[in-house]
């Protein structure tokens, strides 16, 4: 019988057979939702809108619809204050959210003692407080990126077409591949590039190299080449973490202390200081206030590279090896990746190193 999947799951198959059995077999999640993965798919519906519509505006809407409202659990339900959602620790800029000292001692606090506790373990109404803060934090990032997005990314395309295009990629034995395009841009050079829209907790993640080592692009550029006449394949990486651009102005003096680190201003003047006892001529530090204002933005990278046709074989050899072990039920165990998979330990290895579930659950059961 002929495969029908999805590249998520060739590329959860690739990266570890068991993954995968526990995943898509077994049907075995994680009890909480990530708030990454709900993150991403709201930039990416405000992504298809700017794209198609170039309003920034309305992507922004977009974005801020999708981010509170989610399927989380398999229930659609609002996202502002869910404690079933985990977020990275850098998911809380407490500089981008409107905080009293009361709030910020708080969160100091909270995190401290969630190192010590399971997020389950925690009182619900602390998770809901604290995420709270954190969806903020990450709303005010997201109108950030789309705001960058427009002002650097999109003067990059004449133009843009095959957004979010669905096409399949069937190999001899019939197995299929169902593919959606992120979007198709004309470049300025004359280039037509398959690109693929990315937020990352870090840009460093993204090498020069790493479109033309994509199995994602290399596939999709395959079966789509000839029809939308494909040159090169690309990421518009985007980084979560925001630019500040701080600026620090003395609210006494006027100075700029924008790349001092003194707590108060450190300008000098001269005037009169008193040494032993008596007044003399010397330099006298302000003192005053700083007066703190950013103006903050998201760092992006566009990579763009060609692709081989020894990459294509590649992938393509992957492919049909992934539905060959799908098929005879070969799930492998590799060890390799059991700590760090896109930087996170798998969401199953509490269970397979551990024999602990605490943290699992099975999809059918979740309500």
């Amino acid at each position: 019988m002929a495969n029908r999947l999805s590249f998520s799951k060739i590329s959860s198959y690739s990266i570890c057979g068991e993954r995968y059995r526990l995943r898509y077999i077994q049907r075995v999640v994680e009890r909480n939702a990530r708030a990454s993965l709900l993150f991403g798919s709201a930039l990416d519906e405000a992504l298809n809108s700017l794209l198609s519509d170039r309003d920034l505006e309305k992507a922004i809407q977009a974005f801020d619809k999708k981010w509170n409202f989610q399927f989380v659990l398999n229930k659609y339900t609002a996202l502002p204050d869910n404690p079933d959602v985990v977020y990275a620790e850098r998911d809380l800029d407490t500089d981008l959210v409107d905080l009293s000292e009361e709030d910020k001692l708080w969160i100091t606090e909270f995190r401290e003692f969630k190192k010590t506790q399971k997020w389950l373990q925690i009182d619900p109404e602390d998770r809901k407080k604290y995420n709270r803060f954190c969806w903020e934090s990450m709303k005010v990032k997201g109108h950030i990126i789309l705001k960058s997005y427009y002002e650097k990314v999109l003067p990059q395309f004449v133009s843009v077409k095959g957004i979010q295009h669905e096409s399949e990629m069937t190999n001899s034995d019939g197995d299929t591949v169902i593919q959606y395009l992120d979007f198709i841009a004309e470049m300025q050079d004359g280039s037509v590039v398959l690109m693929d829209n990315k937020s990352t907790s870090d840009l460093k993640y993204y090498d020069d190299d790493s479109p033309s080592t994509s199995q994602q692009l290399i596939s999709y550029y395959y079966n789509n080449k000839e029809k939308f006449g494909l040159t090169a394949v690309g990421f518009v990486a985007m980084q979560k973490g925001i630019i500040k651009n701080k600026v620090k102005t003395c609210s006494k003096c006027g100075a700029d202390g924008s790349e001092s680190r003194a707590k108060n201003c450190d300008q000098e003047y001269a005037g009169t200081v008193v040494k032993r006892g008596k007044e003399v001529e010397g330099m006298v530090r302000c003192g005053g206030e700083w007066n703190i204002t950013i103006n903050p933005e998201a760092a992006i990278k566009i990579i763009i590279n060609t692709v081989s046709d020894a990459a294509v074989d590649l992938v393509l050899s992957t492919f049909d090896e992934a539905n060959h072990g799908i098929k005879n039920q070969v799930f492998y165990k590799n060890l390799s990746v059991c700590k760090n998979i896109y930087g996170s330990p798998c969401e199953y290895y509490s269970l397979c190193w551990k024999g602990k579930d605490d943290d699992l659950v099975k999809l059918e059961d979740k309500t």
